[in-house]
């Protein structure tokens, strides 16, 4: 590639320009007239489709959207959950767990008993589970019913414990999206032919063509890639968590710990319905109580704030183009006058196409000049692709024996379209276009 571009810069330097070679029309050539060779200039667009790609910005990143505080949602106990907590009743200590722990208490499976200061209130005859419910005040049982017991009042309610978080939710507007723009550059550049005559044969002769040309092209696109809306809301959320159980009354009092400590053996899924016979609650009364005090969880929510972010993108791309042409193919050419001459050639092109690109995103948040996040993106590639010439062709004769001549010619050139990636980046070359140029050339 490097000797085919000085070899062009060296033509333009000669000041030389193509053409097509013929003798005198009717006129044989000896061996020595038969080779031409012209060095000129030729003019050519190349068209490029650049293709800038949306930014691949994570706003929510960058916003710490996700985040929480508090407790949050906490959930209903189940057996699944891991959490364990105790609390100490003189002289041992109870270790509560796997359970849940809530802003005002907790709820879990017992993991060991004990005969708490000569008073056990955990019955095995009354629980199959082992669940407790453990909570700081007796202000959250919402006493349901009071049942006998022995020497004993049973009380059987509803616990309900607490929790709350801030979280953030988010509203999008808008979008950042990939941009194409097709950018057309005119340019000169060097090329050189060279011409083998086939025949000659009265007014009209047959050329063989081999050419080498080179032009080299500047393409850029500058765009914006969108804006982005994010308004962000504050929401507040209490959550309500509603256990049914039973206890004892004065149960924290009476184990020594806390007066308005209360500990609940929950859900009556759990408790032996055997219980409820014997204080003459038969399975109708034990059925309805128990589907009015099943666990359940609410929740109410507030937006406490608000806040908007704009963001807009920029992209910008840039591509050097160097196109080398080979051609070969055939010319006929024919005479006007005596001085002026006329040419047509077609044939194959091979096209070796280099591209250079380049290119670069970038986002701002409103109301600040420096980009809060950028990417850049570069890679140079070298394609090959085929093609096809036609040109016509006006030549004049001067000089000592016509040996030297001008030209000047116009013609199409034909191309396959070449891309080329950086990264996400992209473009989209199509060197086909008319062409044209002028030079002098000599008869060796």
């Amino acid at each position: 590639m490097k000797t085919l571009q000085v070899l062009g810069m060296i033509f333009v330097c000669s000041g030389w320009s193509s053409t097509y070679a013929q003798g005198a029309a009717g006129e044989p050539l000896g061996q020595s007239s038969r080779w031409s060779i012209s060095t000129g200039a030729m003019i050519r667009s190349i068209e490029a489709e650049l293709h800038l790609p949306a930014p691949a910005f994570d706003w929510g990143s960058y916003l710490h959207a996700g985040r929480t505080y508090g407790m949050g949602d906490r959930g209903l106990f189940t057996a699944g959950t891991n959490a364990v907590f105790s609390f100490p009743i003189e002289p041992v200590t109870i270790y509560v767990g796997p359970g849940i722990s809530y802003e005002d208490g907790n709820v879990g499976l017992v993991s060991g008993s004990a005969n708490l200061n000569g008073f056990d209130p955990i019955d095995a005859d009354l629980i199959a589970s082992g669940a407790l419910a453990v909570f700081d005040s007796m202000d959250q049982f919402d006493l349901f019913a009071t049942v006998p017991y022995e020497d004993v009042d049973i009380l059987l309610g509803q616990i309900s414990y607490a929790s709350e978080g801030t979280s953030y939710s988010y509203r999008v507007d808008g979008a950042f999206h990939d941009v194409s723009e097709t950018d057309e550059e005119i340019a000169t550049g060097p090329y050189i032919d060279l011409r083998y005559q086939i025949f000659n044969k009265k007014k009209h002769a047959l050329n063989a063509l081999f050419g080498l040309g080179m032009v080299e092209t500047e393409h850029s696109s500058s765009r914006s890639l969108g804006t982005m809306t994010v308004t962000e809301y504050q929401v507040e959320t209490d959550y309500s968590y509603h256990y049914s159980g039973a206890t004892i009354e004065g149960i924290g009092e009476a184990l020594g710990i806390d007066s308005e400590l209360g500990i609940v053996v929950v859900d009556p899924f759990y408790i032996d319905p055997s219980l409820f016979d014997e204080i003459g609650i038969g399975p109708y009364e034990y059925a309805m109580i128990r589907d009015m005090l099943l666990p359940s969880q609410t929740s109410s929510s507030r937006v406490t704030g608000r806040g908007s972010t704009q963001f807009y993108a920029t992209g910008r791309s840039n591509l050097d183009v160097r196109l080398y042409e080979l051609a070969f193919g055939l010319e006929l050419t024919g005479e006007a006058t005596d001085r002026l001459s006329y040419g047509l050639a077609a044939g194959p092109t091979l096209n070796i196409i280099e591209g250079d690109l380049r290119a670069s995103t970038a986002v701002y948040e409103s109301g600040r000049a420096a980009p809060i996040y950028s990417e850049r993106f570069s890679a140079s590639d070298t394609e090959l692709r085929l093609g096809v010439m036609a040109r016509a062709s006006l030549l004049f004769d001067f000089g000592k024996d016509d040996k030297f001549f001008v030209e000047a010619f116009a013609g199409y050139n034909w191309v396959d379209e070449a891309t080329f990636s950086a990264g996400p980046a992209g473009a989209d070359v199509d060197a086909s276009s008319f062409s044209g140029g002028a030079g002098v050339g000599i008869r060796l």
